[in-house]
């Protein structure tokens, strides 16, 4: 009978060690093969939300110029957008200028989210104006008559942006720079 017990606890341990090796490999495997944060994963993330909020300034400009708050509907959603982007561990800082027909004139609003108060030269058919800017705020100024398509130039920091638009179309061009750790996406959209 003896001789019985022994080899069922030969085979007995035999099982539980090759368990144990299959349990290590397994786990080894998952952990190798397991999608962690890296930092390309960080980089997909912020891109996804970095287009997501670049696509949808558009809209919100149409949302608001369908409910007579054009420039407010901007600020309304770049206040959204940069706290969400605080949730997710990153700075959004953000440009974004206006421009919409007043009767015979052109009124250009400017939003600054950069982080920092901002000196921005706008030119509109050589017509120049400076606007300084804090942060977080917004600044109009109105060009008298300019031409019904006219070259426009915005120069803030160290960006120069130079557009031709419609005097009788709402126009918007916005400034986007994301940034989480080292990594950082900038981009630009005009509407």
């Amino acid at each position: 009978m003896r001789a019985i017990k022994k080899k069922t606890m030969k085979g007995q341990f035999f099982l539980i060690g090759a368990f144990l090796i299959l349990l290590l490999f397994y786990i080894g495997i998952s952990t190798f093969f397991a999608p962690a944060y890296s930092q390309k994963g960080i980089k997909g993330e912020m891109a996804n939300f970095f287009s997501n909020v670049r696509d949808e300034y558009p809209a919100a400009l149409n949302l608001g110029l369908n409910s007579t708050g054009g420039a407010q509907a901007l600020v309304n959603f770049t206040g959204i957008v940069v706290n969400a982007s605080k949730s997710r561990g990153a700075t959004l800082a953000t440009l974004w200028i206006l421009t919409q027909n007043s009767s015979d004139n052109l009124n250009v609003t400017i939003g600054n989210y950069m982080g920092t108060a901002l000196n921005v030269t706008l030119n509109v058919s050589d017509s120049l104006s400076t606007l300084e800017i804090g942060d977080g705020e917004t600044a109009s100024v109105v060009f008298a008559s300019p031409l019904s398509e006219l070259a426009f130039r915005a120069s803030f920091n160290t960006t120069e942006k130079n557009l031709l638009l419609e005097k009788y179309k709402t126009n918007l061009y916005v400034f986007l720079d994301m940034r989480k750790g080292s990594d950082k996406i900038t981009g630009e959209t005009v509407a």
